[in-house]
C-alpha cells in the first residue's frame, strides 16, 4: 500500500494538487477500495482460521 501512496503523492504533487481535494479519488478510496480491502483482509483471516481448525 504505501508504493501505491506514493505513486499518487508523485503525480499529484506534479500536477500541483492535493489527493484530499480530489473528490472522485477519495470517494473510490474511502469507498469501495476500503470495502475491497476490508473483505480481503477478512477473507485471508478467515483461511488463517480454517486451516488452524
Amino acid at each position: 500500500m504505501a508504493v501505491s501512496d506514493d505513486i499518487v503523492a508523485f503525480f499529484t504533487a506534479k500536477a500541483g494538487r492535493h489527493p484530499a481535494t480530489m473528490i472522485v479519488y477519495r470517494n473510490y478510496v474511502d469507498g469501495p477500495f476500503a470495502m475491497a480491502m476490508q473483505l480481503c483482509k477478512e477473507n485471508m483471516e478467515l483461511k488463517k482460521n480454517a486451516a488452524t481448525a
